[in-house]
């Protein structure tokens, strides 16, 4: 009675501390077509009405499927409103959705902090792009939305607010292609070809066309920020690392483009602000952005980023096949027409299960896609896995193909057998006569290839295949 009574209390427990978490996600398919879905303790729902954040692991994530910029409300019964602007949220790029992700804390409030961003119990969903108009929820709030608009302003301020969002956006775009860097959608970064991360972020420290560096990686990665405003407000970098509060020295101020502007044409003077660049860091990147504007100081940015580890070296199986030749079980052997050769076995091709270490040319990160052709290569030695180990060597070139899965080609060096007086005997072919005696001797040949595993990957698939562990 007992068990069955801590098992109810067990199973009653487990389901309190998952029912109340929410997850939505949010795919943006076309500028017409937009899903949400909303799960409550992994059960489906329609809408936020009985929403509990209280356990503070929901999550919420915007998946975009487009090149097209999107403006996402939150509404409540009163009107009030706060926004994921277009800049925050990625554009599909080379093949991979753009995908941005928040952390949603127990009080309802957003991780990385959205401006007035709080969740609560009733709100609506509405998405606005060149398709959607903003006065039409896609998850209807509790109580009806006002006639005038969904956040309680007119539609025209709701235009310009969008229009500067999106000259901001396209902006930042020039910006990244005039100094060379690269977007890696996949990791939703922006980089230069030195590895330095550049975080373009609003006067308000929201993220411009890329986010926060949720990818990057310890002891490796640098970073710099650059903050483009519409005022003269001046900002400070605090990293609790080994730099002092820094001031933004660097300032350009440049105009955007007549063809970024609108139909009026009318032009927008932005100031940008370079920091030095910061890193590289172990274990996290903690730091904090200050606005100083009018004679007033105000933190608009306090994070501290966590940092991939990564490894230089990896350990993983292989198997290999090469072409140095070892013949086995050499023995004498009388032909039809009478003469006496010899022949054996594995004289040709062989194959082993071996052991590599991979040395990565830039540290990796296995879980995550490589962000160049030059974190793909590594050098790579191995010997085989047998009761000859160490009796044979690999060094060669490794590419990685795919995360954990890799090819390596190069030299073998090992012992071989041959035959005393015949160093290159053509097995099966030439004569033989005299007495049979072989030996061991250690050659440089091959070449090699193989295709190996890294062993944590190969560890955790067994592990899927096997199922748990029995106690």
């Amino acid at each position: 009675m007992k068990i069955k009574t801590l098992l109810f209390l067990g199973f009653l427990t487990i389901s309190i501390s998952t029912y109340s978490q929410i997850d939505i996600t949010m795919t943006l398919k076309t500028t017409k077509d937009v899903e949400i879905v909303i799960k409550q303790g992994g059960n489906k729902v329609s809408d936020l009405k009985d929403a509990d954040f209280s356990d503070g692991k929901g999550k919420l994530r915007v998946i975009n499927k487009t090149t097209d910029n999107f403006m996402i409300y939150f509404v409540n019964d009163k009107n009030n409103v706060f926004n994921i602007p277009p800049a925050s949220i990625p554009i599909h790029s080379k093949g991979v959705d753009g995908l941005v992700e928040y952390s949603i804390k127990s009080d309802g409030s957003l991780d990385p902090v959205v401006p007035s961003g709080v969740l609560k119990k009733g709100m609506g969903i509405v998405i606005k792009s060149k398709d959607l108009t903003d006065d039409k929820p896609i998850v209807a709030p509790s109580s009806p939305l006002s006639s005038s608009s969904s956040n309680g302003r007119q539609p025209s301020e709701n235009r310009k607010e969008q229009t500067n969002e999106r000259r901001l956006f396209e902006y930042v775009k020039r910006e990244i292609g005039e100094n060379g860097y690269d977007y890696i959608s996949s990791q939703n970064i922006v980089i230069d070809n030195k590895g330095i991360i550049h975080i373009y972020l609003n006067e308000n420290g929201n993220p411009i066309y890329s986010y926060f560096p949720v990818t990057a990686k310890e002891n490796y990665d640098k970073f710099q920020f650059h903050i483009i405003s519409t005022n003269n407000a001046g900002y400070v970098v605090d990293s609790e690392a080994e730099f002092n509060p820094i001031d933004i020295v660097e300032e350009v101020k440049t105009n955007v483009a007549t063809a970024q502007s609108d139909k009026s044409e009318t032009k927008i003077k932005y100031n940008q602000y370079n920091s030095p660049i910061f890193g590289p860091y172990t274990t996290s990147f903690p730091f904090t952005i200050t606005r100083n504007l009018n004679d007033k100081s105000e933190v608009i940015v306090d994070r501290n980023v966590k940092l991939l580890k990564t490894k230089r070296v990896s350990v993983g199986t292989a198997v290999v096949a090469t072409w140095l030749e070892n013949p086995e079980n050499i023995t004498t052997f009388i032909k039809p027409n009478g003469e006496t050769t010899l022949i054996a076995d594995d004289k040709d091709i062989r194959g082993f299960l071996s052991l590599f270490l991979t040395f990565h040319i830039v540290p990796r990160n296995l879980n995550i896609p490589p962000r160049s052709i030059k974190e793909r290569l590594g050098v790579s030695v191995g010997t085989n896995l047998s009761d000859k180990s160490f009796s044979n060597f690999f060094l060669g070139l490794n590419v990685e193909v795919t995360n954990g899965l890799f090819f390596n080609a190069g030299g073998h060096f090992g012992q071989v057998n041959y035959v005393v007086g015949h160093d290159e005997f053509d097995f099966g072919n030439e004569v033989f006569s005299g007495t049979l005696e072989t030996r061991k001797k250690w050659v440089l040949g091959g070449p090699y290839i193989a295709v190996n595993i890294d062993a944590e990957l190969f560890a955790k698939v067994f592990k899927n295949i096997l199922g748990p562990t029995p106690n």
